[in-house]
């Protein structure tokens, strides 16, 4: 089933996949490429410049996550929105078992992208004379991107996979939320939403992944 599934994706993915894993190949490669161009060389004087250079930059790496993650998600239920479900509920198998195997055909389109990723990374770290001091860690970039991603992936996935009244809940609970930090706020106590976004931005928050700094390349 899992076969079938990548298949019938890969016809309705394929476009999006490789035009993403493009911009992410090309991401690492214009990064660090343009920081020792800025910069002016690779003298050691210029290691502090060349970091702060992509440290200024780093911030599309968790953009592109976010986006290429929810993309992919989006895309793997296509198909089904153009059929409205119809292929699922033919289907002999339960409903959670063709959850999981969908989910697993949408991720192998981000392992793609995320191999993508590394493989710049990679050479992009090797066409480069970095100054002494800075060493460059391609693979933990790779990692990161690769939680991040599947966080969007699996978010947006679930949305997609819910019903319209699991969507309403949700609507309604996050505005029930806003309106009642809200009104706490008016009444000069803490609001709540602050608790909650600390929360999922801190670790073990499920999106801590896309905060803090973005970089290949460290001492």
């Amino acid at each position: 089933m899992y076969t079938a599934l990548l298949r019938a994706q890969w016809k309705s993915m394929a476009p999006a996949t490789l035009v993403l894993a493009l911009i992410v190949f090309a991401v690492p490669v214009w990064q660090l490429v343009g920081a020792q161009v800025l910069a002016g060389g690779t003298r050691t004087e210029l290691a502090l410049p060349i970091l702060g250079a992509l440290i200024s930059t780093s911030g599309v790496y968790p953009l592109l996550a976010y986006v290429g993650g929810s993309l992919l998600a989006a895309g793997s239920w296509w198909d089904d929105f153009q059929g409205k479900h119809v292929y699922a509920l033919v289907l002999p198998v339960p409903r959670w078992y063709y959850l999981l195997v969908r989910m697993a055909t949408g991720l192998t389109f981000v392992a793609a992208v995320v191999i993508a990723l590394w493989l710049s990374a990679v050479i992009a770290s090797g066409m480069v004379n970095l100054p002494q001091g800075l060493h460059a860690y391609p693979g933990g970039l790779a990692v990161r991107f690769a939680l991040a991603t599947s966080v969007a992936f699996v978010i947006t996935f679930t949305l997609c996979s819910a019903s319209q009244t699991v969507l309403r809940i949700v609507l309604w609970s996050v505005l029930g939320m806003l309106v009642l930090s809200l009104l706490i706020a008016l009444m000069g106590q803490p609001s709540p939403a602050v608790w909650l976004i600390n929360s999922i931005l801190r670790w073990p928050g499920i999106v801590d992944t896309f905060v803090g700094r973005w970089t290949f390349i460290d001492v």
